[in-house]
């Protein structure tokens, strides 16, 4: 028995099982929502570019289909003049390469390339294989190009996300800074660990805190049918806070951490002797035995770690409320 206790809890497979899978499901529909906006966002940023320049759709209609790059025609020509043409691709997408930054991964490509026009521009025969030559390192550059684009995609749509939703305020912070360097140029292969790191610790603590609801809410609805009515209860994200209160003023403040952990402390009403405050303590103390019992029918299993017994001399008044704050211990899950 105790007029507070340090206790934590851990839940049944089944129940973890079945929260992880509702918390998979609102992560994929989070996941597709961001893709969508982001999606939305880009075909704005398109339209804004072709009106400022309103070019390209008067000089060439939408519906005319692109000439492909190695037409028929194109096979007549000498291998000096396709070699050439090559050179001038080659060239274009390096710019494009230079534009979007040359680090990380895609400065080997680029190097590469670099190397093969250089090559070409030499005097020399055999045109016909520095045009393969030629023809391989464009498709590596445009390769290394696609996949770049991709990996940023996918990188902003997960740092996007957890800056506006992570619980908490550490990690908003960290997505929000990965984010900055992704817009800012930084190469998303050189992002992908840190960014990783993130997601997966902020899966954590999703995880923790969806397992947090589940006990707050058995708690909260067993007190409340013996009594007990809920005064207030809040979350700030790391630490969920609730009080309890009888018909004759005795107050049960609890507190859940992300760890597993729950503390309680029991308060009794401030005009109470303090024989009736030990007395009713100890109605507190079997009941809060009863809870716990009551939640392993629901999946939920209890440890104490440490209690304060009841007395006279302790049972603390609600005027003189305890500013002491649960240790904070590692997840037992």
């Amino acid at each position: 028995m105790s007029q507070e206790s340090y206790i934590s809890y851990r839940l049944s497979e089944t129940e973890l099982r079945r929260l992880e899978e509702e918390r998979r499901k609102l992560e994929e529909a989070n996941r597709r929502a961001e893709e969508e906006r982001m999606r939305i966002e880009a075909i704005d940023r398109l339209s804004w570019a072709q009106n400022v320049e309103g070019l390209r759709t008067r000089v060439a209609p939408v519906d005319v289909p692109a000439v492909p790059k190695r037409s028929a025609a194109a096979t007549s020509r000498s291998a000096r003049e396709r070699l050439h043409e090559e050179v001038s691709h080659l060239e274009r997408l390096l710019e494009q390469a230079r534009q979007v930054g040359t680090d990380g991964a895609l400065a080997e490509v680029v190097a590469a390339a670099e190397r093969a026009l250089s090559s070409t521009r030499a005097p020399g025969s055999f045109a016909e294989l520095r045009l393969l030559s030629l023809e391989d390192c464009g498709m590596r550059v445009e390769a290394a190009m696609m996949k770049r684009r991709q990996d940023r995609t996918r990188l902003l749509v997960q740092v996007s996300r957890l800056a506006k939703t992570a619980l908490l305020d550490k990690d908003r912070k960290r997505a929000a800074e990965l984010m900055a360097r992704l817009n800012q140029g930084d190469a998303p292969e050189d992002l992908v660990t840190s960014v990783d790191e993130v997601v997966q610790q902020n899966r954590e603590v999703e995880q923790a805190a969806q397992e947090r609801e589940y006990v707050m809410t058995a708690l909260r609805d067993c007190l409340s049918a013996m009594g007990y009515s809920v005064e207030h209860w809040n979350s700030d994200g790391s630490l969920a806070k609730g009080t309890l209160r009888t018909s004759l003023g005795d107050a049960v403040e609890l507190s859940l951490g992300l760890d597993n952990a729950v503390h309680s402390e029991f308060h009794a009403a401030a005009l109470t002797t303090d024989g009736e405050a030990e007395t009713r303590c100890h109605q507190w103390c079997n009941r809060w035995a009863d809870v716990q019992r009551h939640l392993q029918s629901q999946g939920v299993t209890f440890h104490e770690h440490w209690s304060k017994p009841p007395n006279s001399a302790t049972v603390k008044r609600r005027e003189r409320q305890s500013g002491r704050k649960p240790e904070l211990r590692r997840r037992t899950l």
